[in-house]
């Protein structure tokens, strides 16, 4: 998954801070998807997503819903 075409990864200031860094801006890179998510996850309003019901600590990638859809299914 790349994050170069997706607009709410490509803000005017993450893509002037990506492009002082000399990183790429309209091409895949896992540098820059890397940064993206780290400046992201940095500001102070930013929050893990979580799925309906989730009661995990970490959210997103991590949720143990979203990694086993088929041990919860069952409960819903």
């Amino acid at each position: 998954m790349t994050l170069h075409n997706k607009p709410e990864y490509n803000t005017p200031e993450i893509v002037a801070r990506l492009k002082a860094h000399g990183m790429e801006v309209d091409t895949p890179s896992m540098l820059s998807d890397a940064f993206r998510v780290g400046y992201l996850s940095a500001s102070s309003d930013w929050e893990p997503q979580r799925c309906d019901g989730c009661r995990c600590e970490f959210g997103g990638g991590d949720c143990d819903t979203i990694k086993r859809p088929e041990k919860y299914a069952a409960a819903k």
